[in-house]
């Protein structure tokens, strides 16, 4: 008999993770009554340690598949579990988090409910070791997106959008999904945001957000402005205009005044 398409993929890349951490991340995707089919892939990215190995292969359950290769960091675990999928939408879930059950009705219903959206995404939730603060989540806005990532990758998308973009990055082996998300842009989807918590983010010491003192982020950054260049340039001269017409409405108050009247009659 032939496998029915899922209306959803989740794709969960699974590196050396806690097998407790794992089963978390599982058990919240069950947690899901909805009306929409889903199934889980979980990419074990050349894990080493004993616990997860074993953990990974007793999994036994007809919604779960996991798939093996050598490892390629995130960029290539999550190509590889869509690439090994057909469904529609998909949901990219680290191994250590958890989604919220009404993620999956919320995030589908978006991308179905406004025309050209094919990300949809939302705050968090953190929990655990405190180790540092909570990544936030922001409406969308390409030039912020540039500066810094502020979509989590914990999101719902139209594979379509994946597609056109081009998959993940494989070169990258950390800030994928920043560098994701701006093909995305480029090719023509929108995003939507959703402000209330909809996964939860574990915080420990290995999780990962950039800032400009990290030696990572810097080669991202000049990875990610190098490879889109012509976007970077592109804003670059709006804002640029942008300084040059407020710098000029400062030296003409007056001319300004008016302005400001005749575009309000």
């Amino acid at each position: 008999m032939a496998e029915i398409t899922k209306n959803i993929s989740i794709i969960v890349p699974c590196y050396n993770t806690a097998p407790e951490f794992i089963s978390e991340a599982i058990d919240s995707v069950k947690k899901y009554k909805g009306k929409y089919s889903y199934d889980i892939i979980i990419v074990d990215d050349g894990s080493t340690h004993p616990s997860t190995l074993v953990f990974l292969e007793n999994i036994n359950d007809a919604g779960i598949r996991v798939i093996k290769q050598n490892n390629k960091g995130l960029a290539g675990a999550r190509n590889t579990g869509i690439a090994n999928t057909q469904s529609e939408y998909l949901l990219s879930l680290d191994s250590d988090d958890r989604i919220k059950p009404e993620f999956i009705d919320r995030g589908i219903n978006a991308l179905k409910e406004n025309d050209g959206a094919g990300v949809a995404y939302s705050n968090a939730d953190a929990f655990g070791d405190g180790s540092r603060t909570n990544f936030t989540a922001l409406p969308f806005d390409i030039t912020t997106l540039l500066l810094q990532n502020h979509v989590p990758s914990c999101a719902v998308m139209c594979r379509k959008a994946w597609e056109d973009a081009g998959g993940f990055d494989e070169s990258l082996r950390k800030y994928e999904d920043w560098e994701f998300w701006i093909r995305v842009y480029k090719a023509g989807w929108k995003f939507h945001y959703i402000k209330e918590p909809m996964f939860d983010y574990r915080i420990h010491q290995d999780s990962l957000l950039g800032d400009s003192s990290d030696k990572d982020f810097r080669e991202a950054v000049a990875y990610i402005f190098g490879k889109h260049w012509d976007l970077v340039y592109q804003l670059y001269h709006q804002l640029y205009a942008t300084r040059v017409i407020y710098h000029n409405d400062m030296n003409r108050p007056f001319r300004s005044f008016l302005k400001y009247l005749r575009h309000k009659v």
